[in-house]
C-alpha cells in the first residue's frame, strides 16, 4: 500500500502538470494578423421592469416601475497582434417611465452618463479582461467587468463573464455562452441567468429621489451580437437582448 508521503507527491505532481499546461495554453500567442485600432458608434433601444415586493401592514405589497430607455455610446479599442488589447467606452441614456404603481417618481425622464475602461489579453487558447464601468446621474454606480474565454482564440470558444457583449444599455450583469472569430464577420451568443442591469428611479431614506443601476426582476435572457467587417476599413454590428424584457442595438465601426 503506498504511503501517505507517496500519494501526496503524486497530487503534487498532477497539481504540477495542471498548472504547467494552463500556462503552455494561455502562453501560445495568437496571431491577429495585424495592429488594430476599431472606433465604433452604438446606438440602443430597448424597455425594462423594476418589480420590487415586500411586507406592509396589510400583507404582501409591490412597486412596479416600466421604463423605455434609449443609449448612445462611443468605443475606442486598441487590439494588438500577439494579445493585448484595451477598450474605453463612453456615452449616455436617456430614460422615460411609462407607469408606475405603488412609488410613484415625481419626475417622469432622466439621463445617465456612462463610463467603462478594460485591459485585457488573448492567448491562443485562453484570454480575459477585467475592468470597471460607471453610470451617473444624481447616482453613481460603479461595477467590476471581467471576461474569461477558453478555447481556439482565432476560431471559437467558450466565454463566461460579466460584459462580454461590451454591454451598453445593460451595463454588466452575468453572461454564459460561446464567440467566434473570421476574417469578416465575428459574433457572440449565449444567456444571461440573472438578467441584466437597468436604470430606475428610487427613494432615498431622505426622501430624495435618483437613479440607479439595478438589476431587471424578469431574470432570465438570451443574448446575440453579428459584427460584419466588409472589405476596406467599415463594419457594422447588430445585437439583441431577448427575454421578458428586450433591447436592440446597431452600430457603426471603423478599422484603423
Amino acid at each position: 500500500m503506498a504511503s501517505s508521503s507517496t500519494r501526496t507527491r503524486h497530487k503534487r505532481r498532477v497539481a504540477i502538470l495542471v498548472v504547467l499546461s494552463m500556462l503552455n495554453a494561455f502562453c501560445a500567442t495568437i496571431d491577429r494578423g495585424e495592429n488594430r485600432a476599431i472606433i465604433s458608434v452604438n446606438g440602443e433601444t430597448g424597455a425594462s421592469v423594476d418589480k420590487d415586493t415586500y411586507y406592509g401592514c396589510d400583507g404582501p405589497e409591490s412597486d412596479h416601475q416600466s421604463h423605455r430607455q434609449v443609449s448612445g455610446t462611443v468605443s475606442a479599442r486598441f487590439e494588438h497582434r500577439h494579445g493585448a488589447l484595451v477598450q474605453l467606452d463612453g456615452g449616455a441614456v436617456r430614460g422615460s417611465l411609462e407607469s408606475a404603481e405603488g412609488f410613484e417618481p415625481e419626475r417622469d425622464s432622466y439621463w445617465l452618463g456612462l463610463l467603462g475602461l478594460r485591459l485585457g489579453f488573448d492567448g491562443k487558447y485562453t484570454g480575459f479582461d477585467i475592468g470597471g464601468f460607471g453610470a451617473g446621474g444624481t447616482n453613481i454606480s460603479g461595477f467590476l467587468i471581467f471576461n474569461w474565454r477558453l478555447g481556439h482564440l482565432e476560431y471559437a470558444w467558450f466565454e463566461l463573464g460579466t460584459d462580454v457583449t461590451n454591454g451598453r444599455l445593460g451595463g454588466p450583469s452575468f453572461q454564459l455562452g460561446i464567440g467566434f472569430t473570421s476574417k469578416y464577420v465575428s459574433g457572440h451568443l449565449g444567456y444571461k441567468p440573472v438578467g441584466t442591469l437597468r436604470p430606475v428611479l428610487t427613494l432615498s431614506p431622505d426622501d430624495t429621489e435618483g437613479v440607479t443601476m439595478e438589476p431587471d426582476r424578469s431574470g432570465q435572457a438570451f443574448y446575440s451580437t453579428v459584427d460584419i467587417r466588409f472589405t476596406g476599413n467599415f463594419g457594422i454590428h447588430v445585437g439583441c437582448v431577448l427575454g421578458s424584457e428586450m433591447s436592440a442595438h446597431m452600430g457603426l465601426s471603423l478599422y484603423l
